[in-house]
C-alpha cells in the first residue's frame, strides 16, 4: 500500500466526510456517532486511509440502495431525452452480397418468372 501524499491526503479526507455525512443522514445516526466516525477516519493512519474511505463510499452506497436513493441519469438535449441511436444497417456477408435482388416492375415480367418462383 502506498502512503498519498499531502493533496491526496486532503482529497481522501474530504470524501470520507462527505460520504460519512451522507451515511448519517441515510441512517439517521446520532450526532455523537457521527462526530465518532470522523474522528476514527482523521486518525486512520495514511497507508490505511484510502482503503477506509472506499469502505465508507462502499457503505454509503449500500445505505443509498436500501433506501431507494440512488440518482438515475437520463441524457437530454435543452431538456428533450436523448433517444438510443439506431443501430447500423445490416451489412450482408459472404456470397450474399454479390447477390443483386431486382423488384419485379410489372405483371409482363411476372408472367415470365417459372410457376414455382412466383
Amino acid at each position: 500500500m502506498t502512503v498519498p501524499d499531502r493533496d491526496h491526503q486532503a482529497l481522501l479526507l474530504r470524501q470520507g466526510a462527505a460520504w460519512i455525512e451522507r451515511l448519517a443522514d441515510l441512517e439517521r445516526w446520532l450526532d455523537q456517532r457521527a462526530a465518532d466516525e470522523l474522528a476514527s477516519l482523521q486518525s486512520c493512519p495514511d497507508a490505511r486511509l484510502a482503503d477506509r474511505v472506499e469502505a465508507l463510499r462502499q457503505r454509503m452506497w449500500d445505505a443509498m440502495q436500501r433506501a431507494a436513493a440512488v440518482p438515475s441519469f437520463t441524457r437530454t438535449i435543452h431538456g428533450q431525452p436523448i433517444a438510443p441511436p439506431a443501430p447500423p444497417p445490416r451489412r450482408l456477408r459472404g456470397a450474399a452480397r454479390l447477390l443483386k435482388r431486382t423488384p419485379i416492375a410489372n405483371t409482363a415480367q411476372l408472367e415470365l418468372l417459372p410457376k414455382g418462383r412466383r
